[in-house]
């Protein structure tokens, strides 16, 4: 029973630092994606009887399943960030040859 409120306690407080972080900086999508993928699994981890699925997925404890997606959503924000660290490289490089172009056509 103390875990449970604990964990709601916990819950709630990840709500409003996100709540307000979104309301100082904006919605992204991404961030949007893996907040709700934090609340859900900070709901399997509070309270484990709600979900009896876990077990027949291979996940014997809520916490073996949380740090499974956790992993896997790392994962995934690495991919994204460097694909957009890579379409900002891209068009960092468009902007320079541009500018070196029109430079090279004033000479």
């Amino acid at each position: 029973m103390i875990a449970q409120i604990i964990g709601v306690l916990v819950l709630f407080t990840a709500l409003g630092i996100i709540l307000y972080y979104t309301r100082i900086y904006g919605v992204d999508r991404l961030i949007l994606v893996f907040t709700l993928i934090f609340l859900t699994l900070l709901i399997l981890v509070s309270f484990p009887y709600l979900f009896r699925q876990q077990i027949q997925m291979g996940f014997i404890r809520p916490l073996d399943a949380f740090l499974t997606l956790t992993a896997i959503a790392a994962l995934l924000m690495s991919l994204a960030l460097y694909l957009r660290l890579r379409k900002t490289e891209q068009d960092l490089t468009r902007v320079i040859r541009s500018i070196a172009l029109n430079e090279s056509r004033k000479s």
